[in-house]
């Protein structure tokens, strides 16, 4: 069995026992009651939409599908990106370990499968429909919003002296959805965009591979937000942008996957 398959199938196992043993015991994180409600939309959404997209993205992938190697590269993107905002923001807990190995084991499959996709074969069946402009608008617009939210915060609260709100109310030492944002997902956005307008293989390759791990996270960050409002009555102010963004981002993927000649 090739060994991007060995650490799919790992990374599956360790993702289902991370998210339904919390599921079931509602007790296990000791975090604040924000942040419960964050790492249990994560769960939801890990456990009944990104593992079963994951193990069918697999299977086609090994039966030869281009487009579902790509989906299955985009799910492995989102466990890593997903469980190193668990390893290094979650308060400990008994499902520690199982954060380290998933991150460990993604990084892994991302550069096995990497090495293992021949970039040059998938680029000549992307057609030449492609909504490269919009593909790349929504990309960088996507990034560009969460830059400036993240970096505005960050300078207003450095030149206050203060902390950021939005850190206070997660009740972290520090400034972990910024830091894991402005580093795992804005470059990758960006420098998708980039080598997509340049029409360089690696450029569509790149971009369904975000586009896949951005759209799964706004359903996430959908899903928090109203279970917090459910449990709150307090509705997430940035919610209508969220959706905006992942509808876009929902046909930007469309836009790539329906323009490959072979599924």
């Amino acid at each position: 069995m090739k060994k991007e398959n060995v650490f799919s199938y790992l990374i599956l196992i360790f993702a289902v026992v991370s998210s339904l043993v919390p599921i079931l015991n509602l007790n296990i994180y000791n975090d604040n009651d924000f942040i419960k409600i964050v790492w249990f939309g994560n769960d939801l959404v890990t456990l009944f939409l990104m593992v079963p997209v994951f193990l069918i993205s697999l299977i086609k992938n090994n039966k030869g599908s281009h487009a579902f190697r790509l989906i299955w590269l985009g799910c492995v993107w989102y466990m890593l990106y997903n469980y190193v905002f668990y390893l290094f923001g979650a308060a400990f807990n008994s499902m520690f370990l199982f954060y380290v190995l998933i991150v460990a084991c993604s990084i892994w499959t991302l550069i096995f499968g990497l090495y293992n996709t021949n970039a040059e074969k998938i680029r000549l069946l992307f057609k030449d429909t492609v909504p490269i402009k919009f593909v790349v608008t929504c990309m960088f617009l996507l990034g560009g919003i969460i830059s400036l939210l993240w970096i505005t915060m960050s300078l207003r609260a450095i030149l206050s002296g203060t902390i950021p709100p939005q850190v206070q109310t997660t009740g972290h030492i520090t400034a972990i959805v910024f830091a894991i944002d402005l580093t795992l997902l804005v470059p990758p956005l960006f420098i998708s965009g980039i080598l997509l307008l340049k029409k360089h293989k690696w450029g569509y390759i790149s971009s369904v591979i975000v586009l896949v791990k951005a759209f799964s996270y706004s359903l996430v960050l959908l899903v928090v937000s109203l279970i917090t409002y459910q449990k709150t009555s307090t509705l997430e102010p940035l919610l209508g942008l969220w959706l905006i963004l992942s509808m876009l981002v929902l046909f930007s993927l469309i836009g790539m996957l329906k323009n490959l000649k072979t599924l």
